[in-house]
């Protein structure tokens, strides 16, 4: 696709050569090298467009795209603001403003400008596609699917539609049906890392540990950079009981992303497996740390400290997890056991109490 664009540069080269105060060169110009990857080159020229036609709608569209890219949203939308009120029936800069909000995670403003843009542009399959994940970001699971399916209908060789309706399939716990789903996105596009991925979490929901690591395999072979997919393949290797693989890939997933509270809490479950407690605590510290609010990571470094007899530091954890998730079970099984090794009889049997009142 890249090479597709730079075919065009030599000719508009020259055209820029001849006429330099030609707004359409510059602009086409700018075109191809977003369209390239060349995002730096495409904001230069694209400023050119504009210097010479201030009243350019596409142009501060592309420019907008070229920010996008460069995650400088906030001109990006000041591009998008300004193309829809030279053109405001300009369905792409809604389009496109929507995508820029869904990067800020404002997800509600990015549904109202992708609706736009299907209002002004009824057979848009991005719109529909790009509303759909953002349906899918706020839990309106129905709305999402309605869009993936308008969006394929409109599109149906669009491998990103059958990969997104089959992550939504996958949250509904339709695993089936996102498989097949995954299957057809593979069929079109056999190199996409992310949906390898995303149909591996699939069969590890399934318990087929090994179909998942094959497909993580071929997640990491495409994608080598992605600590997730470490992650998650570590997760299969230890249901596996395959630890020494699910402690080289949690190790790879930190050393991708040293903040990855998700790989510490991994290794330390692994090491719990291994009776070896101190480096699982070691590593819940570091998950705690990195996001406090963890009730499993509290829960499960307070476990550690009880295989080690560690009661009195065993508690904290527990109420830390209790306060986090109050109905806990295990959380206050697991102080019942620390009071009654500390001849708290009283306690031990109200822990306990709560315990099993929770579980029935």
């Amino acid at each position: 696709m890249r090479d597709e664009y730079q075919q065009y540069l030599p000719q508009l080269d020259e055209e820029i050569r001849r006429n330099p105060n030609n707004a359409e060169a510059y602009y086409w110009r700018g075109i191809c090298y977003l369209g390239g990857g060349k995002h730096e080159q495409a904001l230069a020229d694209l400023n050119g467009a504009i210097l010479l036609n201030p009243h350019h709608a596409a142009a501060y569209v592309g420019r907008g795209g070229a920010y996008n890219e460069l995650t400088q949203y906030e001109q990006a939308i000041t591009d998008f603001n300004e193309a829809i009120r030279l053109k405001p029936d300009y369905a792409d800069a809604y389009y496109n403003r929507g995508v820029t909000y869904r990067n800020l995670t404002q997800h509600e403003r990015a549904i109202a400008d992708f609706g736009e843009a299907i209002r002004l542009k009824p057979d848009y399959p991005d719109a529909y596609l790009n509303r759909g994940i953002a349906y899918r970001v706020i839990a309106q699971d129905e709305s999402a699917l309605a869009d993936f399916d308008e969006g394929i209908r409109l599109k149906p060789n669009n491998p990103d539609a059958y990969q997104s309706r089959g992550i939504s399939y996958r949250n509904a716990g339709q695993y089936e049906r996102a498989i097949a789903e995954f299957d057809k996105a593979l069929r079109l596009k056999p190199d996409d890392a992310a949906t390898y991925h995303s149909r591996g979490i699939v069969y590890y929901h399934l318990k087929q540990y090994e179909r998942a690591i094959a497909d993580f395999d071929e997640a990491i072979r495409l994608k080598p950079d992605y600590p997730p997919m470490y992650y998650d393949r570590g997760v299969a290797y230890l249901n596996l009981k395959q630890h020494e693989r699910a402690i080289a890939d949690f190790d790879e997933a930190i050393r991708l992303k040293p903040d990855y509270p998700d790989a510490f809490f991994g290794r330390g479950a692994v090491y719990d497996a291994l009776t070896q407690h101190e480096l699982a605590i070691a590593d819940y510290t570091v998950a705690i740390r990195l996001r406090p609010d963890d009730a499993m990571a509290h829960y499960n470094r307070g476990i550690a400290y009880l295989h080690l007899k560690r009661c009195e530091q065993a508690i904290p954890d527990f109420n830390a997890a209790i306060r986090l998730k109050p109905d806990y079970s295990d959380a206050f099984l697991g102080r019942s056991t620390a009071y009654r090794n500390l001849k708290q009889d009283e306690r031990a049997r109200a822990d306990f109490n709560m315990a099993e009142g929770l579980k029935s």
